[in-house]
């Protein structure tokens, strides 16, 4: 007993002694040479992994909060060459990696039993593959490099989600992390969007504020602070998390503030401009409503968006007809993007078609379709087991929730499918603030499907969460 109270007290001064010298060290280097967005982010990396390594056999839950807050740094990335940037996202995913083997007490103390998806087993040969043939053909390595290490960030993130939801308990946190750091990107989209003026106060942090305007006159945010509008991909996969918020933090107040985020939110997926993203917005509401099988909701559901077409702005209604047309295969003459994508897709798509084994990584460029991009890069083969990964954990899912009404399930599902959404229509392999989120989506329903359906009825019991420590 004195030996385990000794060595709880010095873990405890051993982290306030690392804490007071990484802080005086800080104040001497902003005394000497002032303070960035950089310095702040580093100095925040820093701390975060001093609580990490003192929280004991919390601390890989701890990493994975942080990792999730991360999302929120948007394009603040470190550039090695100008095509490889490495984001503080991935470093802080391969050190939780590392962590389990600094405390392997606390992992055998979770008896967590590893695993990978079978189909991502099967995908990493043809990594190799792409890389092989990507050196035959002199493709440049930064470049490479740069699109294989988004894919080998699933197999970190596979194995330490799977062991921190070990404790079911842990899904609370996760989730509000998630669901908290959606709210931000989109609260300070909002900001930025209506007073730009904000840049003065925040000069090192928030550059060109200004809403840019469409070819069809639409003024879309740019979430400077973010670094893109493309944030608002983070909004599709964090807004269906309210469901399980609601559930779980039912005081009237606490609703009331799980309101007001999912509204900031949805104004952030808005104010982005991607039309792509309204579309995904309006399959959760209709999914959302018929899946909950109340006839009122799925009406509802249905009329919202064809209501608020009808009542937002001309420049709106004209830039989601836009996408229409895209969609179709038929952009407008003054859609230039559309024409851009539209024209990428199909040349990627004609390329596999005459090179089925693939050019190796990186050689399609951007197509803004994972799945095309990945049978051009990796082969057919690899393109249809990536695409199939997807559609057979989607039809898993949806099973799953239609058998168990899981509230849960249902907010992984309408995750799940902006996530597909986004790599279907968007393309985000080649940068990892944009795949990273999905990637984790992606983990969380692999781990919820892997969870008894006996455990899964924790979930549904708003009680069961009067204790969140309890491991069920």
């Amino acid at each position: 007993m004195f030996s385990a109270t000794l060595e709880k007290h010095g873990s405890s001064w051993l982290f306030v002694s690392l804490a007071a010298v990484v802080t005086s060290l800080i104040v001497l280097y902003v005394v000497d040479y002032g303070i960035s967005y950089r310095d702040v982010i580093v100095s925040s990396v820093a701390f975060a992994a001093l609580l990490v390594f003192a929280a004991g056999d919390r601390g890989l839950k701890v990493g994975v909060v942080v990792l999730v807050l991360t999302f929120g740094l948007g394009y603040r990335t470190k550039h090695f060459t100008p095509s490889l940037s490495i984001h503080p996202s991935e470093l802080v995913l391969w050190g939780l990696l590392v962590l389990p083997v600094l405390q392997p007490k606390d992992r055998q103390r979770t008896k967590t039993t590893i695993w990978l998806p079978y189909w991502l087993i099967v995908f990493i040969p043809f990594w190799v593959w792409a890389w092989i043939r990507g050196l035959n053909d002199g493709l440049p390595l930064d470049e490479m490099f740069n699109e294989l290490r988004n894919f080998l960030l699933l197999v970190p993130l596979f194995i330490v989600t799977q062991m921190v939801l070990a404790n079911r308990a842990n899904w609370r946190h996760l989730l509000l992390a998630f669901y908290c750091i959606g709210t931000w990107i989109g609260g300070m989209g909002l900001m930025e969007y209506t007073f730009p003026e904000i840049e003065a106060v925040f000069s090192a942090f928030i550059t060109k504020p200004e809403a840019e305007l469409t070819a069809e006159g639409f003024a879309r945010a740019t979430f400077s602070f973010w670094g893109s509008s493309a944030a608002s991909f983070i909004l599709v996969l964090s807004a269906p998390t309210a469901i399980v918020i609601w559930r779980w933090w039912s005081v009237p107040w606490q609703r009331v503030l799980t309101i007001l985020a999912l509204a900031v939110q949805i104004l952030g997926i808005y104010i982005g401009g991607y039309r792509s993203m309204w579309m995904v917005f309006t399959v959760q509401l209709l999914v959302f409503g018929v899946l909950r099988r109340k006839p009122l909701v799925a009406a509802a559901s249905l009329l919202v968006p064809v209501l608020g077409t009808w009542l937002l702005p001309t420049q709106m209604q004209e830039r989601a007809l836009s996408g229409i047309f895209l969609l179709t295969g038929n952009p407008q003459l003054t859609d230039s993007s559309g024409i851009k994508r539209w024209d990428r897709i199909t040349t990627a798509f004609s390329d596999t078609l005459n090179q089925p084994l693939g050019h190796g990584w990186s050689a399609a460029g951007w197509v803004h379709n994972d799945f095309i991009q990945v049978a051009a890069n990796l082969g057919v083969l690899a393109g249809l087991l990536f695409a199939g990964a997807f559609l057979f954990t989607l039809a898993r899912l949806l099973r799953r929730v239609l058998m168990s009404g899981d509230q849960l399930g249902l907010a992984l599902l309408l995750s799940f499918i902006a996530a597909g959404a986004t790599l279907a229509l968007e393309g985000v392999e080649v940068l990892t603030q944009l795949v990273l989120p999905v990637w984790f989506v992606w983990g969380l329903v692999e781990v919820w499907l892997r969870q008894t359906p006996k455990s899964r009825r924790f979930f549904n019991d708003t009680r069961s969460y009067l204790c969140p420590s309890a491991d069920v």
